[in-house]
């Protein structure tokens, strides 16, 4: 390797520098769950939870959002 101790030095602290530069403050990114059930109803499943039935699904929809998820065309499950 040519270049003395200070050659070597520079490009320690030049290694050092860029490592710096290129480390952002980091954000914690949100967290998305789609949760799709196949052949489920909304309709039947928000029934459920008003009944108390579905007591960890309730759960989660009170923390985040529960509304009807659109179906393929046509709507089988052979087709999604």
């Amino acid at each position: 390797m040519t270049g003395g101790p200070a050659c070597r030095l520079a490009l320690v602290a030049a290694a050092l520098l860029a490592g710096g530069a290129c480390h952002h403050a980091h954000r914690p990114t949100a967290r998305v769950i789609v949760l799709g059930i196949d052949g489920m109803d909304y309709r039947v499943m928000r029934e459920l939870m008003a009944q108390g039935r579905l007591p960890n699904f309730s759960r989660m929809a009170a923390s985040g959002t529960f509304s009807a998820l659109a179906t393929s065309t046509p709507p089988q499950s052979p087709v999604a």
